[in-house]
């Protein structure tokens, strides 16, 4: 990733590459600064990861999951960081990857051009993950739409549901400016630009948003992704630095966020604190924003710090994976939550026996990674492969036909099927009692906007 890379001999260490974890080395302040696995910063992937998992064990807590003792208020409320951390570290990785292929003149139109592509994959991914989250009501609860047409007009013009994905994807479609104002050395007038908005935003927060932006405003939220661009530009300085200016980063960092948590949460514990902030997430406030970009700076400087003794662990390794397929884990943590919270709450056991249930979660969300990633080596391999002796090109196979629009379009048609499929299923007197319900209480709206709203519902806790 750097300009100039530091060569230095390659000895192996117990297996794992010296470059990951040599405290002589790291303590001179000769970083390499960019541990790597394959040419990617482990980094990036790990802090993602911690995220990830930071962003399931909320979800569990506010979606009902009942905890001993005083384990909803830590994973709820006290280390609830997932939400600025996600974001900060989506601009960190175009601000240490992207800007660096960006100063290329030869990559530079290709580069710009994957962010827009990134863009448009997170557009339909959000289509699929909210049109199928829709299909457990009829196939698990066995509760059919009246209509499933309104919901789904309602998805796919962003009337409706989780505003994440589409808050990202506004990023990205604007990276390419940001990127070019980073390269040519105008980065003051994206800080101001951005500082410009936030205060903008702090007057009308919901400025020109569509319907579905409830949580994640961009007036808002983009200053948290811009500080994260310029988090990934430094980044380099900052591996250059000695470990113990580091360290004291990361003391310093820590101090802050249990600053800003007491002034936030401190009277659920008996501490009277404040500091003047608001602390509210929807519409993002002065006060909640430094505190997660605290809380994030703190898990970022604290682990690199502990980097040299981390490097190379098992546990980090599937940590760092969960991030690598940070976008099929999101999706699939959705799923994951509601299904674990259903059982937990079917099978009425204690506490201690729902807390049991977090590890279940996370392999599963493991397994989705290690599947994706599978699945994308066998892609490659396949798009790697030779032609035919005979010249002729292959045909369209299984490759185009389970590409990502392909898949998107198959869940679009399969949600009326099943719901369909579902109504033919009920009873005569059930679905009388639908009707009846439908006419008088409007049962069919309160349905088409619960689908939606459950996965709106999950990440409005981050």
């Amino acid at each position: 990733m750097n300009a100039n890379p530091v060569t230095l001999p390659r000895p192996m260490t117990r297996g794992r590459d010296a470059r990951l974890g040599d405290p002589a080395t790291q303590s001179r302040g000769v970083t390499l600064s960019r541990p790597t696995a394959r040419g990617r910063d482990v980094r990036l992937d790990f802090w993602r990861g911690v995220c990830l998992i930071d962003m399931v064990l909320v979800h569990l807590v506010h979606q009902g999951l009942s905890l001993p003792g005083a384990w909803p208020a830590i994973f709820g409320q006290w280390t609830r960081f997932a939400a600025g951390g996600f974001i900060f570290i989506a601009g960190m990785s175009l601000g240490a990857i992207h800007l660096v292929k960006a100063r290329d003149p030869e990559r530079r139109r290709a580069v710009y051009g994957s962010l827009w592509r990134r863009a448009g994959v997170l557009l339909l991914v959000h289509w699929a993950a909210e049109t199928a989250f829709l299909l457990r009501y009829p196939l698990l609860a066995g509760q059919p739409f009246p209509d499933i047409a309104g919901p789904m007009r309602d998805i796919f013009f962003f009337r409706n549901g989780s505003d994440l994905l589409v808050f990202y994807a506004i990023m990205l479609l604007a990276a390419p400016v940001m990127l070019e104002l980073l390269r040519r050395g105008w980065g003051s007038v994206l800080a101001l630009t951005s500082v410009g908005v936030w205060f903008l935003g702090q007057r009308d927060p919901y400025f020109g948003a569509m319907d579905i932006q409830q949580t994640f405003l961009v007036p808002l939220w983009q200053a948290i992704f811009v500080a994260g661009m310029f988090g990934g530009m430094l980044l380099p300085k900052y591996d250059a630095l000695r470990w113990r200016t580091k360290a004291g980063i990361a003391l310093a960092a820590t101090g802050l966020a249990a600053i800003l948590s007491l002034a936030s949460d401190g009277a659920s514990i008996g501490v009277d604190f404040s500091l003047g902030l608001a602390f509210w997430k929807a519409p993002l406030s002065g006060g909640e924003a430094l505190r997660y970009l605290a809380w994030t700076a703190m898990v970022i400087t604290v682990s690199d710090v502990l980097w040299r003794w981390l490097a190379g662990r098992a546990w980090v390794g599937a940590v760092a994976r969960l991030g690598r397929k940070s976008l099929a884990v999101y999706v699939a943590h959705v799923f994951a939550v509601a299904g674990v919270v259903a059982i937990a709450h079917h099978a009425e056991r204690s506490p201690w026996e729902h807390m049991m249930w977090i590890v279940p979660t996370l392999a599963g969300l493991w397994v989705v990674a290690w599947g994706m990633e599978k699945l994308g080596r066998l892609e490659q391999a396949k798009s790697q492969s030779p032609r035919p002796a005979s010249g002729e090109r292959p045909g369209i196979g299984w490759g185009w036909a389970w590409g990502l629009p392909a898949r998107v379009a198959m869940v679009v048609a399969l949600a009326p099927m099943v719901n369909a499929a579902a109504r033919w299923r009920v009873s005569p007197e059930a679905g009388a009692q639908s009707r009846v319900v439908s006419a008088d209480g409007d049962a069919g709206s309160a349905q088409a906007e619960a689908a939606p709203m459950a996965v709106e519902g999950v990440e409005g806790s981050i």
